[in-house]
This record gives structure tokens, sequence and C-alpha cells, in this order.
């Protein structure tokens, strides 16, 4: 317990990456329009591309991991939700990266604003993302899941514990018998 969990660490990057890219692409389009396009400028696009379906796989991964942890919490729905946005993330990303890849090597102007609708729609999700990440820890208290339990007392199990039945039968046969107290009331 207590220990800083990586997902969060991680889910700032594709974030950030989303907001940032569709900006690049603008300045791309910009500079399409008034000075002679270069290949080799698309190719941050692509990079940018890159690097936010990257990040937001293992964020998506690292979420999965924190899942149930973090269910224990705060319950399903949230958690549940929060997942969603995430996978969007994931798949709009990997959407907006083979468009920008196509676009470099496919000529025809449209792919590039084709592109740029991908990437908006990343920023919408990542922002989608974010907040309902943001309501599982401010709103709901999910940062509980990774706090450090009062003694060293481990309040959230690693691995939900089992009732063995039988043995517990056991030894409740095996506890002396108490004499009741009586009392007159």
């Amino acid at each position: 317990m207590g220990e800083i969990p990586l997902h969060p660490a991680i889910v700032h990057l594709p974030i950030a990456l989303g907001l940032i890219t569709p900006l690049l692409l603008v300045v791309v389009l910009i500079g399409q329009k008034k000075l002679t396009w270069h290949k080799t400028t698309w190719l941050l696009v692509i990079l940018s591309n890159l690097l936010i379906a990257t990040t937001a796989f293992f964020a998506e991964r690292s979420g999965e991991e924190d899942y149930d942890r973090v269910e224990i919490v705060v319950g399903d729905e949230p958690v549940h939700e929060h997942e969603e946005w995430g996978e969007k993330v994931l798949v709009s990303a990997l959407t907006a990266l083979t468009l920008s890849v196509v676009a470099y090597f496919v000529s025809g102007f449209g792919l590039v604003y084709v592109t740029l609708a991908a990437n908006l729609v990343v920023m919408f999700l990542v922002l989608q993302a974010g907040r309902t990440g943001g309501e599982l820890i401010y709103i709901y208290g999910g940062a509980a899941a990774h706090a450090p339990s009062p003694a060293g007392l481990q309040l959230i199990p690693e691995e939900m514990p089992t009732l063995d039945l039988e043995n517990i039968e056991k030894e409740l046969d095996a506890l002396p018998e108490i004499d009741t107290l009586e009392t007159d009331q």
C-alpha cells in the first residue's frame, strides 16, 4: 500500500499530445498555403500521432491494472465510464495515426483535413477521459485505493480473500464453551 501508481503518470502524455497535435496540424496547414510544403514537416504530425497512440496504449494497459483496486473504493460505474473513454482515445489515436501516414504517401490535400478532423476527435476524447479520471480521484476518492493505511494495515487487499467455511466450522467447534451471564433486567 502507498505505492505511487503508474497510470496517473502515463495518462498526462496522451492528454497533452492530444491537445497539442491539432494545433500542430493547423500550423502545418497554414504553412502549406503560404510556403512550399515539405513532406518532412508532415513527419512531425506522424510522430506526434505515433506518440499519442503509444502513450494511450500504455495508459489504457496501466488503467486495466488499477481497475479492480479502484473499483473497490469508488464502485464499478465511474471506473467503467473512465475505461470506456480511455478505450475510445486509443481507437481514435490509432485512426489519426493511420490517416496521417496515409496522407504522407497519398497526395491530396483533402486527407490533411481528414487527419485534422480525426485529431480534433482525439482532442475531445482525451478531454473526456481526463475529466472522468479527475472525477474518479477528486469526486469519488479513487486515490484512496493507493493511499497508505494507518499503522501499516492493508485496507484494500491485493487479492480478495475467500472464506473457507469448513475450517471456520472446525475452529468454532474447537472453541471452549462459554457460560453466558444472565442478568435481571
